[in-house]
């Protein structure tokens, strides 16, 4: 896949290095073009992670799974 600006996003290792870099989710929009980026990434009340996409048509928010590089449990932000 080549460099988009949704390949913004990089989850770092506990000693500073790049443990991955987050790829855009699958079929979040109907026209790639539409992704613009990931905006904010913050913890839950529970602590875990929550990655946030900006498009131009709203706002998604998911899970990063850092194993495969992605976003999980993909939803729209209400």
């Amino acid at each position: 896949m080549p460099h988009t600006a949704m390949d913004n996003a990089v989850v770092f290792a506990a000693d500073g290095s790049e443990a991955v870099r987050l790829k855009r989710p699958v079929g979040l929009v109907a026209e790639p073009s539409w992704a613009s980026g990931f905006h904010q990434a913050y913890p839950d009340a529970d602590g875990r992670p929550v990655v946030v996409v900006a498009t131009r048509v709203g706002d998604f928010w998911g899970r990063p799974d850092v194993a495969r590089g992605t976003l999980v449990d993909v939803r729209e932000c209400r």
